[in-house]
């Protein structure tokens, strides 16, 4: 058996303990970080010409829209609307914003991501399997919403 083929057969398994040993092993991590970097610098070209390739950038806005539409439609039951004023997205979706209901939502997006938020935020609810907690809100009635009140001040909240 080829070394080809071998990953081939045990991909999952090699990719689970490879996550793993990364998480766990410090000495590891920085290994892999450090020849990340040296392939980076030698390669740097090639790099910075496939990331700004327009197919590229096709794909990534593409990929940014499947995510934010699956989980909008997701927590506003198959349309993506406001929860408080019931507003709906024609063709775009730039409106429409992910709520923590309880407030908090800066502190936990910085916990569980890193960031403040943007496409991460938006698949980590997705790949954990949308927990409970959050609404979508269009942006005005965001901005007016007091926590742990189902209307903002603008549509009878208090």
């Amino acid at each position: 058996m080829t070394a080809k083929e071998y990953y081939a057969a045990n991909r999952e398994r090699l990719i689970r303990e490879q996550r793993r040993r990364y998480a766990e092993n410090h000495q590891y991590r920085e290994r892999s970080l450090a020849r990340a970097r040296i392939y980076y610098h030698a390669h740097r070209d090639q790099y910075l010409e496939r990331s700004r390739s327009p197919k590229r950038l096709r794909t990534q806005v593409e990929y940014r829209r499947k995510v934010r539409r699956e989980v909008l439609s997701h927590y506003s039951n198959g349309t993506p609307s406001c929860a408080c004023c019931g507003w709906r997205s024609g063709s775009g979706m730039e409106r429409l914003e992910i709520d923590h209901v309880n407030g908090g939502g800066r502190k936990h997006r910085l916990r569980v991501i890193g960031t403040v938020g943007g496409t991460r935020f938006f698949a980590w609810l997705r790949s954990n399997d949308y927990p409970d907690g959050f609404r979508v809100l269009c942006a005005g009635c965001n901005k007016m919403m007091v926590p742990g009140k189902t209307n903002c001040l603008l549509h009878g909240g208090a």
